[in-house]
């Protein structure tokens, strides 16, 4: 995944030595959407502004990554829970209780 971020992060480079333009990126290529779809919304505008300014730390591209795995964890597990039907045991209840 880190890989792919430095690609799209070079690709960024590239276009603005053609186009110092960065809204004809963000309108012409649709890698970004991509990356919306996998990175969760709060840690979204650090991974845009990373990838605009070529801001290739570890730690904070790191923590990007390890935080799209925490969160399609966490809705996994959230989706599993709501597909559970709770079943409910009357037995040994008296009525209206």
């Amino acid at each position: 995944m880190l890989k792919e971020i430095h690609y799209l992060m070079d690709k960024v480079r590239e276009h603005l030595k053609h186009d110092s333009n960065i809204d004809n990126f963000i309108d012409n290529d649709d890698e970004l959407d991509k990356w919306a779809k996998i990175i969760p919304k709060s840690q979204y505008p650090i991974f845009i502004i990373s990838v605009l300014n070529n801001i290739r730390s570890n730690s904070i591209l790191e923590e990007i990554i390890d935080s799209s795995f925490t969160s399609n964890n966490q809705n996994s597990k959230s989706n599993c829970n709501k597909n559970k039907k709770r079943l409910i045991s009357s037995h040994g209840e008296q009525p209206f209780n």
